[in-house]
C-alpha cells in the first residue's frame, strides 16, 4: 500500500513540530528563498506621494493625464 504524500511548509521549527508523523518515512527537503523584504513598488509610490502636501498636488494642472504629451513634451493640447 502506498502512503499518501504530505506536503509541509512552514519554518524549521513548524517542520519538526511534525517529526512523528515523518518517523520512517522518505522525505525531500526544500529550502526556500528568503521572501523579499522591500515593498511591492506600487506601494512605494503610494508612500511617496503621501509625503507631498497637499498644496504642491494643487499646482498640478487639472487636464494632466489628457494632456501628458504636451506638458511633457510640448505636443499639441488635446481639449
Amino acid at each position: 500500500m502506498k502512503s499518501k504524500l504530505l506536503e509541509l511548509e512552514g519554518t524549521w521549527e513548524e517542520i519538526v513540530a511534525h517529526s512523528s508523523e515523518l518517523a520512517g518515512r522518505r522525505v525531500r527537503l526544500t529550502v526556500l528563498a528568503d521572501e523579499p523584504t522591500t515593498k511591492p513598488l506600487w506601494e512605494q509610490i503610494i508612500e511617496i506621494g503621501e509625503q507631498i502636501p497637499e498644496t504642491e498636488w494643487d499646482k498640478l494642472p487639472r487636464d494632466l493625464a489628457r494632456n501628458f504629451e504636451h506638458y511633457m513634451y510640448g505636443s499639441p493640447k488635446k481639449e
